[in-house]
């Protein structure tokens, strides 16, 4: 019995994520402002997955006695029962309008369950006064443009930091990768090599690479950690550190690579809200 409700979870969950990987991307539509065809309003929606979210920018434009107006909003959400609710998280800005006005929007939800999702979607748009706009959009892109990237990236990066001041512990999954740094190796064996900076008791890791694990709780404060990579896949590989300590926010480490002659060392500080996350690029032979 229990092995059932195992699988039945799991098939929920592969649901919701194939339904998620359908609504990232660009999709353009547009309404008819509380039903007026006076006030026909375009809409541009650039969806990414990010940390266990949806996240995107919402662009609006308008035309009104020769002036063009909108706003730009920040927006997040989760699918649930084949529904994307993406909530307003901040206005970005406005164009010929002010942020207050630009706030009476709330959230939009998008219908992920129609047959022809991966072109068209079912999109309600809903007011502060809970009034709704319904209307279709097509996806024009698979990848979202390099300026909606960045602001998605900022407002991440802003949410771990608040997580960090708040001293919140989050799980290893749940946790933001943080680069440290991107190498081209050979075919010959890799050594890595771990130490504590600070001596500490609870500077304790896990190492994974590309997904598995490699290196499981260990403790640098009794002896460095070394492991050997005899062969690594072709093209690029990543290697996680992920803290273990539960009783320190932020681990000092030292981090080497040695391969052949070549030898660098890094500065690496895994914790409650991030791991560390190092790129090799192996070159075919």
């Amino acid at each position: 019995m229990q092995l059932r409700i195992f699988f039945f979870y799991c098939l929920l969950f592969l649901s919701a994520a194939a339904q998620a990987q359908t609504a990232l991307g660009v999709w353009e539509g547009s309404f008819n402002i509380r039903g007026s065809k006076k006030n026909k309003m375009n809409v541009r929606l650039e969806l990414m997955q990010t940390e266990g979210q949806i996240v995107g920018i919402i662009t609006t434009r308008g035309f009104d006695k020769n002036t063009v107006y909108g706003c730009d909003y920040l927006v997040a959400g989760t699918v649930q029962n084949k529904k994307l609710r993406l909530a307003r998280i901040s206005v970005r800005r406005g164009v010929a309008m002010s942020k207050t006005d630009c706030s009476f929007f709330r959230y939009l939800d998008l219908q992920l369950n129609k047959p022809d999702t991966a072109k068209t979607i079912s999109a309600v748009w809903t007011w502060g006064d809970e009034d709704k706009d319904a209307f279709t959009a097509v996806k024009t892109e698979t990848a979202i443009s390099a300026t909606a990237q960045e602001e998605i990236n900022a407002y991440v990066e802003d949410l771990f930091n608040s997580y960090e001041e708040a001293n919140i512990y989050l799980a290893p999954a749940e946790r933001l990768n943080q680069k440290v740094t991107e190498l081209t190796a050979d075919s010959t064996e890799i050594l890595l090599e771990f130490y504590s900076a600070g001596k500490s008791i609870n500077d304790s890791i896990s190492v994974f690479l590309n997904g598995h694990p490699i290196s499981s709780n260990c403790h640098l404060f009794e002896k460095p950690l070394r492991i050997r990579l005899q062969q690594i896949d072709t093209g690029m590989n990543e290697i996680v550190i992920v803290s273990e300590s539960v009783g320190k926010p932020t681990l000092q480490l030292r981090f080497v690579i040695r391969q052949g002659t070549q030898t660098k060392e890094f500065k690496i500080t895994p914790g409650f809200i991030r791991n560390a996350i190092v790129f090799i690029n192996r070159k075919q032979d």
